[in-house]
């Protein structure tokens, strides 16, 4: 009698590692699935984003009105306001807007204007590169500082 329950004790808790194995492989599975959705998401809403500012500096320098401070402006908070309400609630990842000074333009919790930011060192790496020439990898996109 010994035997047959030292066997079957053998035998599940085999079963059970084997089990244990198979829901490991199938969480990593899923964890990939879900990521790779993720960055394309991801990357799809950066590419709206991109579309958008170029389409709105494309049509004012069509127009002529790119030196006209007013319609830059108005242009600028357009897009400002386009870019606000993107927020990724799961991640906590938002979009950050600086000025050439290091001021926050765009940030869920400072203040427009605070130079919170100005002195860290991507901010600092911001302004302090020629433009065209700060690039770096956002989710497979090279993002250029102009």
């Amino acid at each position: 009698m010994f035997t047959r329950t030292r066997i079957a004790l053998e035998q599940s808790i085999s079963l059970a590692l084997a089990l244990g194995a198979l829901l490991a492989v199938i969480a990593l599975s899923v964890t990939k699935l879900v990521e790779q959705k993720d960055d394309r998401l991801y990357r799809e809403r950066l590419g709206a984003i991109l579309k958008s500012i170029d389409s709105e500096h494309t049509g004012l320098v069509r127009n002529g009105l790119d030196g006209v401070e007013a319609y830059a402006r108005q242009a600028q908070e357009g897009v400002l306001s386009d870019l606000a309400p993107l927020r990724d609630a799961e991640s906590g990842a938002y979009v950050l807007v600086l000025d050439q000074e290091g001021r926050t333009l765009l940030h869920p919790s400072l203040p427009r204007g605070s130079t919170a930011l100005a002195s860290s060192s991507a901010a600092i790496r911001i302004r302090t590169s020629p433009p065209g020439t700060l690039e770096t990898d956002v989710l497979g996109l090279t993002l250029a500082h102009t």
